[in-house]
């Protein structure tokens, strides 16, 4: 009996030294994921297969001696940096030199919004602009509203939407906003300018406002209970806007009659993108599909798990999966070209003229990449 206990015992020795074994041979089998190719503190950078090139890359240390880099922005000709403490720093979106730096009392409410050489900043409720070429500081211009949405600039004025509804004009020589109109509800999304009107939305109704004229061309209110969960877009003579419920309304820029609806998978995002006579809509599911706006107004194409649209290239959609993946689309068909996984905690913000974004690390290493001439 003793025999057989010794015997049992050295087998079951064999045979967990054989499971460790196997165990730590298929760990060594695992493949090592792929380093990125797009993570900002690479030395170089080899994306020909990708269809890119790095524009440029800048360290925020040689900028200041705060690398807190809290976010990324951006902005007409400008890429602005915000870091700890308040600091703002404006590069060249094209080629990555400083251009400026101020410090603010506090953190950004809002995304900046280039108007002409200056830069407007949203920090407590109030707009402050400030003078790129001079470093000049305007004194704030308090709305007399909370500011939820980013300004948007439109032949040398801002226009600013609030979270009562509220949409104002502001001239730079002017103290105080003009107020023009209201929605009902809080506006989240920004407004957006197609011609001569401004599009806004709340999640009770739509306003279209001509800035010429200086009234309200259209408004519109979907059904009792619903909520309106996006922004406004304009493409050829249609306006749309989607809902809580995954419902996308097509309306009449003229006269705001309600034209068509369609449901998609999940509950409309903020930002409709205009291309060319395409829209980009994002859902919560999330997806993001491209629809022919302008045509039969047919889906051309449907991406699952894409959560913002970075940038538009000529044949590709810049877009992120979750929080640090970033996958090319076709523009044409919606078949992913190639995907790239970032390290953790990157920011990334894209150009709305053309294929350009822009990534940063908490290191505070900064990089632009655009497509190949």
């Amino acid at each position: 009996m003793r025999f057989a206990s010794q015997r049992f015992l050295a087998l079951l020795a064999v045979l967990t030294t054989v499971a460790l074994v196997s165990c730590v041979t298929a760990g060594a089998r695992k493949p090592a994921p792929a380093p990125s190719k797009l993570a900002p503190h690479n030395a170089v950078f080899d994306l020909e297969q990708e269809g890119l090139k790095c524009l440029w890359r800048q360290e925020l240390g040689q900028l200041t001696d705060n690398r807190r880099l809290r976010d990324l922005y951006s902005t007409g000709p400008l890429v602005v940096v915000e870091a700890g403490g308040g600091e703002i720093h404006c590069l060249d979106a094209d080629t990555g030199i400083w251009k400026a730096t101020t410090v603010m009392i506090d953190k950004l409410d809002a995304p900046p919004t280039a108007l002409g050489d200056r830069l407007a900043l949203v920090v407590k409720n109030s707009v402050v602009l400030y003078d790129l070429a001079t470093g000049a500081i305007d004194r704030p211009h308090p709305c007399g509203f909370p500011l939820t949405a980013q300004p948007v600039s439109h032949k040398g004025v801002l226009y600013l939407a609030g979270g009562d509804g509220k949409i104002a004009r502001l001239s730079p020589d002017e103290r105080m906003p003009e107020w023009l109109v209201s929605l009902r509800g809080p506006i989240f999304s920004r407004p957006t300018i197609a011609g001569e009107h401004l599009l806004a939305a709340s999640p009770m109704g739509v306003v279209v406002w001509d800035t010429f004229k200086d009234r309200d061309r259209v408004r519109w209110s979907p059904k009792t209970g619903v909520r309106l969960s996006s922004g406004v877009a304009q493409v050829a003579d249609r306006i749309y806007v989607g809902d809580d419920r995954g419902l996308l309304y097509s309306l009449d820029a003229d006269t705001g009659e309600w034209l068509w609806q369609r449901i998609f998978d999940g509950p409309i995002r903020e930002d409709l993108r205009v291309v060319g006579t395409d829209l980009l809509v994002l859902t919560d599911n999330p997806s993001l599909i491209c629809l022919d706006a302008a045509g039969d107004r047919q889906q051309r194409w449907r991406v699952a798990g894409v959560t913002q649209v970075i940038s538009v290239g000529r044949n590709a959609v810049y877009a992120a999966m979750g929080p640090d993946r970033v996958v090319a689309i076709s523009r044409d068909t919606g078949e992913p070209l190639w995907s790239d996984t970032l390290p953790p905690d990157c920011r990334i913000t894209g150009s709305e003229q053309g294929p350009t974004f822009f990534i940063a690390d908490t290191a505070g290493s900064i990089v632009a990449f655009t497509e190949l001439d």
